[in-house]
């Protein structure tokens, strides 16, 4: 890509532009005495596109200190009565998320693709996901604990690490292809059904028959509005396994359909985009940055 082509900025526009982008600039979120509703919680998700599961807690866990950074009033019960209520799902986005249940069909692409990746993963443990899932249809949700086995395998993120229970590794496995999902949370504890009992029916409907590129151009569209600065060397590029080369292909049939603009940061080496429809909010904090 020609450097003339490319819109220059400054790191100090780039800086104050993702702080906007991310709800982070000013001080209009301090209210004390604010109650939070379920409600501004979710419209928050769906601003920041997906909020990080992280079960570490120095302080608090990740999704809620965003959540409470950027919602008045926040507390983590907030988040477990969206859960509860299915208006939002976990699932991977670069890493384990939550996203607005509206969002669910997009990723069955994803998930087709996870299942095809992971299928020797399954035969080592398929007596033990058929059972897991007969549980669950036949008892309805079911918490982590309620699985027990005293076999113990490795998990397919770490070969040489750890062995786990072969239930907790076949609940995994089941969660990352999309045949079981989180309900619930109690503490570090999730509790699993089927998505026939957690999804609505319409945006089941449209998981299964959605066209895989139109469910591929859709999640590469949230994930640049979650990034809104992005590069091409990210692993986890639109959220899926796509390999460097076709990153670059992706990235410029965009640029010449006027969707994505080439970013030139002054004094930053490397390629950087961005959407063309955040050029004016990142122009004006370019121009606020000059002044």
């Amino acid at each position: 890509m020609p450097s003339a082509s490319r819109l220059a900025v400054s790191r100090q526009a780039i800086r104050r532009f993702l702080l906007d982008a991310q709800d982070l600039l000013g001080d209009h979120h301090y209210r004390p005495g604010a109650v939070a509703t379920s409600g501004q919680v979710l419209r928050a998700i769906r601003r920041l596109e997906a909020v990080q599961l992280d079960p570490v807690a120095a302080v608090e866990r990740n999704q809620h200190l965003v959540l409470a950074a950027r919602v008045p009033g926040y507390t983590p019960v907030r988040l477990q009565q969206l859960l509860v209520q299915r208006r939002i799902f976990e699932y991977w986005g670069h890493a384990a998320c939550v996203f607005p249940i509206e969002d669910y069909p997009i990723f069955e692409h994803k998930r087709r693709q996870t299942r095809r990746r992971l299928r020797s993963d399954f035969e080592r443990v398929r007596p033990v996901a058929r059972a897991v899932l007969a549980r669950l249809e036949r008892e309805g949700p079911l918490p982590t604990r309620a699985f027990t086995s005293e076999q113990r395998v490795h998990g397919w993120w770490d070969v040489k690490g750890p062995r786990t229970k072969v239930t907790s590794h076949a609940l995994n496995l089941l969660a990352y292809v999309g045949q079981v999902m989180v309900i619930r949370r109690e503490g570090l504890e999730r509790h699993f059904d089927l998505p026939e009992r957690v999804v609505p029916p319409e945006l089941l409907g449209r998981a299964r028959d959605i066209d895989p590129r139109e469910a591929d151009r859709a999640l590469l569209m949230k994930y640049m509005r979650a990034y809104r600065i992005f590069d091409l060397r990210d692993w986890a590029f639109g959220w899926r396994r796509v390999p460097g080369l076709n990153r670059r292909a992706i990235v410029e049939k965009l640029i010449r359909a006027g969707t994505v603009i080439p970013l030139q940061i002054d004094g930053v080496r490397g390629s950087y985009y961005m959407l063309a429809e955040d050029e004016g909010r990142l122009r004006r904090h370019e121009r606020r940055a000059s002044q």
